[in-house]
């Protein structure tokens, strides 16, 4: 149905406690169920609750533990395919758990192993190197390890200290008996040697320690000549280097398939929270459980097969068809044409309808399209806009479709933007019959300015009297008879504003009414004196019926305060409307400057003296205006939309449907 969301109704399955598990995976699967919160009594929760908490924990903490893994491997998870995950759903819950954790456990020790291997064979190489040049700089000063171990009254450190402590721990030892050198940093250090008094051995190594100096005892292995001691340190570089040489090695044939096992994981613990969620709505009584919903009318038949087919025997399934007008808690599916289906992200983005109201969409996109091109009419620059919204709606993967959908405006819009520059006879700015003849008119050429306001006006009054309309539809899909025939924005008000546009086109046109002002008066003041009289009466009626039924009394002052409201309103609907009215006089005159920037272009390209640069700069100077002018009248265009059109019906108070489903983002608790 055109200008509704997608019809839904209300299911209702009953199963024995012990098949819920079974029958949550085939709904989770399928994919169409709404669910609805159960109404059940505090005191009873936790016993008629099929999910026990420790689960719940077990899984968060199972999630946490691969979300730890993938980090480690700086992986995220993969995306694998929906059969896949369906097939995950044909286990028990529990089993699941139980692999899952033993699987994660062992790639957790598989993982740790290796990064600990990496870890010490990458501290030995830097302790190796930090030898060396300790090795390099006794060697500088004709000294080893043995003749530094075999000093009797001198006290010797030599070992490493970071290079920006180098110069305050010389600063603190210039006057001490001591010898302080140091050798060219290696990355943050530098390696030193300090001999001085054995008397101040405590002061120096206190010092040392202060400047965050370490001096390790060398092993004794290294404790030889610079020759010898330096051939060994190489040897075993060597040998860790190849040993982190084939762990790396190691690590690229290992990886793919632990980020596999992991992501599998996290597919399998994503299913199994859905339906653990899904258990947790189900209304039980210990024996017999049940589960309660909504479902697109079009998706009740294949829900019946795939139940039938699946768990036929042990479930019980009723339909129940939703009142007319009975649209409380029923989630809303938008659901239009292929064409209109991008211009659901500007409607969203106000707010989503309730299931009773008008879904806009269909006439938002023809009238955003209608006036985008009015102000972007130019048959050139809509050409370059659709290609850029073409390579926007064509980009790949699901985390671009807000993305696309995007583009898809973007792509129509531009269509839009060409076929009003037919109609204006306009190609980058150009205006001349030789090169495009224009189908309607100018816009730019003066006499042709009346006409072009009048038409920005004409589409305003089709925006504003649409939106009249669908607010008396939305009314009587409601029930609500008297806000369609006598609310602010009625049938009423709308014969009020037709009959205003009647006389506003007969005095345009050169011709009289043939009838005296104060009947003309008196007949146009007559729906806005039903708006306020009607309501009032009604207010009344609504009072007498309360006393009679025993209700207690308003207060005067709340009672005086709606009256003054009522009252207003008619002020308001003239207000309003001819305030809306002239607002869409802007479509006009952002026509007008987009067509005055391209001649501006010229013009500033005139002024160039420099020969072959003015065609150098006239392409980003076009750019600049589609960039520019794009935003701005999309911009306006949407001001329109909400402000003008969505303020005469649009309340947004609607149930996002959010089926039971696994076709959504992993997440990984």
């Amino acid at each position: 149905m055109i200008f509704a969301p997608e019809r839904m109704t209300r299911i209702d399955v009953w199963t024995l406690c012990d098949d819920a598990e079974h029958l949550a995976g085939l709904l989770t699967r399928e994919g169409s169920v709404h669910m609805v919160e159960q109404q059940i009594p505090a005191k009873d929760r936790d016993a008629a609750s099929l999910v026990r908490p420790e689960r719940r924990e077990k899984m968060h903490h199972l999630g946490q533990m691969a979300d730890s893994l993938l980090r480690r491997l700086e992986r995220e998870p993969l995306d694998l395919s929906m059969a896949e995950q369906e097939s995950f759903l044909e286990r028990p819950t529990e089993e699941v758990l139980d692999e899952t954790e033993l699987k994660l456990r062992e790639l957790r020790a598989l993982i740790d192993n290796h990064f600990d291997e990496r870890q010490e064979s990458e501290s030995e190489i830097a302790r190796l190197n930090d030898i060396s040049e300790e090795l390099n700089l006794l060697n500088d000063c004709g000294l080893s390890f043995v003749d530094v171990k075999e000093f009797t009254y001198l006290h010797a450190a030599c070992g490493m200290i970071g290079r920006n402590h180098v110069e305050r721990l010389a600063e603190r030892l210039r006057d001490e008996p001591c010898a302080f050198v140091t050798r060219p940093a290696l990355g943050n250090n530098a390696a030193f040697l300090l001999i001085g008094d054995r008397e101040r051995r405590d002061d120096f190594t206190t010092w040392l320690k202060d400047a965050g100096a370490y001096s390790p005892t060398p092993p004794d292995r290294f404790v030889a000549s610079f020759d010898d001691g330096l051939e060994q340190v190489e040897m075993e570089l060597w040998l860790h280097r190849d040993r982190l040489a084939d762990l790396t090695r190691e690590f690229d044939r290992s990886v793919e398939g632990w980020h596999r096992a992991i992501s599998e994981c996290v597919a399998q613990l994503h299913v199994h929270s859905v339906m653990d969620e899904a258990l947790s709505r189900f209304d039980s009584d210990g024996t017999l459980t049940r589960i309660s919903g909504f479902i697109p009318l079009s998706k009740k038949h294949s829900l019946l097969r795939s139940l039938n087919r699946d768990a036929d025997g042990f479930c019980h399934i009723q339909f129940t068809p939703i009142a007319g007008g009975s649209g409380a808690g029923v989630p809303t599916r938008l659901h239009n044409l292929k064409l209109f289906r991008p211009f659901e992200l500007f409607v969203r983005t106000y707010g989503l309808p309730g299931y009773n109201d008008v879904d806009p969409t269909p006439f938002v996109a023809l009238s955003f399209l209608a006036m985008f091109g009015m102000m972007f009419g130019d048959v050139g620059h809509g050409f370059v806009l659709g290609l850029i919204g073409s390579g926007l709606a064509f980009l790949p993967y699901r985390i671009f479709e807000e993305v696309r959908d995007l583009g898809r405006i973007l792509m129509m819009a531009g269509i839009a933007g060409m076929g009003f520059g037919f109609l204006f006879g306009s190609v980058f700015g150009i205006e001349n019959d030789a090169v495009l003849p224009a189908l309607w008119m100018r816009p730019s050429h003066p006499e042709n300015l009346t006409l072009f306001l009048g038409a920005a006006l004409g589409l305003g009054v089709v925006v504003l009297s649409t939106g009249v309309v669908l607010n008396i539809v939305q009314a009587l899909r409601q029930r609500n008879v008297r806000k369609a025939l006598i609310g602010q924005w009625s049938a009423a008000s709308l014969i009020f504003f037709w009959s205003m546009l009647f006389l506003f086109g007969l005095r345009m046109a050169g011709r009289e009414v043939p009838l005296p002002t104060g009947v003309i008066g008196a007949l146009l003041a007559t729906p806005l004196i039903l708006v306020a009289g009607g309501q009032i009466a009604f207010l009344i009626l609504e009072k007498r019926r309360h006393a009679a039924q025993g209700g207690a009394a308003r207060g005067e002052e709340a009672e005086e305060e709606e009256i003054a409201t009522i009252l207003f309103e008619p002020i308001e609907i003239v207000m309003n409307l001819f305030t809306n009215s002239v607002s869409f006089l802007r479509v006009a005159a952002f026509g007008l400057a987009h067509a005055a920037l391209t001649m501006a272009v010229f013009v500033v390209n005139d002024m160039i003296d420099v020969p072959g640069v003015d065609w150098l700069t006239l392409p980003f100077e076009h750019l600049f205006i589609i960039v520019l002018e794009g935003m701005i009248v999309t911009i306006q265009c949407l001001r329109l939309e909400y402000y003008e059109f969505f303020s005469k019906f649009f309340v947004g108070n609607g149930i996002a449907y959010a089926p039971l489903s696994i076709r959504t983002k992993q997440s990984r608790e």
